[in-house]
């Protein structure tokens, strides 16, 4: 019989000058939740296996390799648990309703961003996008673009860069997390490149062709002190990676949920 219980892959620490109360978060990516209810048509029931078996590459399926996850958050009780994008393998209301029904149960705050296969459906007719965000919104604090947590001495900043594009309103919201002046750890889908992560990553943020000119100036904004990032958290290449993306600053990319990796986030102080 298959083992279904995940636990936490490694601990990492960010250091924050000034820092009062020490923080915890868990952070995971790339669930690729694909699920279908018995009243569902038999297309969506056979997208939902076939996606749900082409993500079982550790012995275990990707919808319970998620509720492992939250037995383990619930277990753990962190600050905050984290997911960089691609919760779902594709939008459709089922995967949306279940996500849902799963996160009804975590018991911990939770920050959640967009992620590519947000963005997409990847087998199902591509409903409006206006649709789309209307239906995972809730599940994201009611704003799919952007989203700030205040830990008194640091900002928790989230942004959606699933599309490799940076909108508008992202910009602005980062723009005022920046004018702010504390430290910023900022958790997003896609990471950002850098010469020694170009070796081994296959679709960064500013090397992309899909990626925008905003998003790689975005992209380089990031790693001029001048943005206050102190560490990235990102995911989407399916793979664990941590290394500088600016001196002294480190980013942390997730390998996958469905491969039984959680990385753990130690905030304290810098002594």
């Amino acid at each position: 019989m298959a083992n279904n219980n995940i636990a936490i892959t490694e601990s990492v620490t960010i250091k924050i000058p000034e820092l009062k109360v020490p923080r915890v978060f868990l952070q995971i990516s790339d669930a690729h939740i694909a699920y279908a209810y018995e009243d569902d048509t038999n297309k969506e029931k056979e997208l939902a296996a076939y996606r749900s078996k082409e993500w079982n590459q550790a012995d275990i399926a990707p919808i319970d390799a998620f509720d492992s996850f939250i037995r383990l958050a619930n277990e753990k009780k962190p600050d905050a648990v984290l997911f960089a994008g691609d919760m779902i393998d594709y939008y459709s209301e089922s995967n949306v309703r279940f996500l849902g029904e799963c996160l009804a149960r975590l018991e911990v705050d939770h920050v959640y961003v967009w992620g590519n296969h947000e963005n997409g459906t990847y087998g199902l007719a591509i409903p409006d996008m206006n649709i789309m965000k209307a239906g995972i919104a809730p599940l994201m604090g009611g704003n799919t673009e952007f989203l700030v947590k205040d830990y008194g001495e640091f900002l928790l900043v989230a942004l959606n860069n699933g599309n490799f594009d940076v909108s508008d309103e992202c910009k602005r919201g980062f723009e005022r997390a920046v004018a702010d002046g504390r430290p910023i750890i900022l958790l997003m889908h896609v990471p950002v490149g850098t010469d020694e992560f170009a070796r081994v990553a296959w679709s960064t943020l500013d090397d992309d062709e899909r990626s925008t000119q905003r998003a790689c100036e975005f992209a380089q904004f990031l790693k001029s002190p001048d943005s206050h990032v102190v560490a990235i958290l990102a995911g989407h290449e399916h793979f664990a990676w941590s290394g500088e993306f600016a001196f002294g600053r480190m980013q942390y990319v997730s390998a996958p949920c469905f491969k039984r990796f959680v990385r753990e986030i130690r905030v304290e102080p810098l002594e």
